[in-house]
This record gives C-alpha cells, sequence and structure tokens, in this order.
C-alpha cells in the first residue's frame, strides 16, 4: 500500500524538522520546501495529497 504523501511548505527549517518527525513517525511520505515558489513547484511535480503550508514566506 502506498504511503500518502504531504508537502509541508514553511521557511523555518526547525518548524519543518517538528512537523517532519512527527508526521513520519505516523507513517506518512513527507516531502518539503522551503519557500512558496518551491512549493508550487514541488505540487506542479509531486502531486501530494495534502499541502501544509506557512501563511507567510518569501517568494
Amino acid at each position: 500500500m502506498l504511503k500518502e504523501k504531504i508537502l509541508i511548505a514553511d521557511d523555518d527549517p526547525d518548524i519543518l524538522d517538528v512537523i517532519r518527525i512527527t508526521l513520519e513517525s505516523e507513517g506518512y511520505e513527507v516531502i518539503e520546501a522551503h519557500d512558496g515558489k518551491e512549493a508550487v513547484d514541488m505540487v506542479k511535480k509531486s502531486t501530494p495529497d495534502l499541502l501544509i503550508t506557512d501563511f507567510k514566506m518569501p517568494k
């Protein structure tokens, strides 16, 4: 069975780490973006099942 894929987008690496560790421990596949442009590119390329994003990010 395929894992559900979640994209997390945040410009704070500490926040990314906490969310990634938590989600991976629950069995999700996690991909990360460090700014808004990277998140948009990854959505087009990876088609995640869920996007969790910071509201205020550069780019």
